[in-house]
């Protein structure tokens, strides 16, 4: 297994919503393709951002 980071969230040619991890040697790139509620709830982490109120997975 290995440990991976964010290396940031975006979007493919086709405008599909993509978060790609780095290794922590940052040899390897994985890309990731995840929904657009979720690469939103990520890049507001990322940003450090706190909503008004706790997004959905917040509450569970």
């Amino acid at each position: 297994m290995l440990r991976m980071t964010i290396e940031g969230v975006g979007f493919d040619h086709l405008r599909q919503t993509v978060v790609v991890l780095k290794d922590y040697d940052g040899a390897r790139l994985l890309p990731i393709w995840i929904g657009p509620a979720e690469a939103k709830a990520i890049a507001i982490e990322l940003e450090g951002a706190r909503p008004a109120r706790p997004m959905s997975h917040d509450v569970l």
